[in-house]
């Protein structure tokens, strides 16, 4: 499965983002390939905000599968089963 990874701007971050996205991508191996939203071809895409606002939420394409994390409170596995289930 094809999944966009896409991070919020940063702009007021509540916790470090890139250790929890490095946590999911260890836990899913090689079950799923990371591709950039701009890619376009993907089945879901994966939004990590560093705030519960989760600004580009709104920006997202019509339609688009989406799992939108704006705390690290989900474990990496549940983060993955969400993904499957957009599959």
């Amino acid at each position: 499965m094809k999944v966009a990874l896409k991070y919020c701007g940063g702009c007021n971050p509540d916790y470090e983002r890139t250790p929890y996205w490095e946590a999911i991508k260890q836990a899913a191996g090689d079950e799923f390939q990371w591709v950039r939203l701009e890619d376009g071809d993907y089945q879901a895409v994966l939004l990590i905000c560093g705030c519960p606002k989760a600004c580009p939420r709104e920006d997202m394409p019509s339609g688009v599968n989406l799992v939108c994390l704006s705390d690290p409170d989900s474990s990496a596995e549940a983060v993955l089963a969400m993904l499957r289930k957009k599959e």
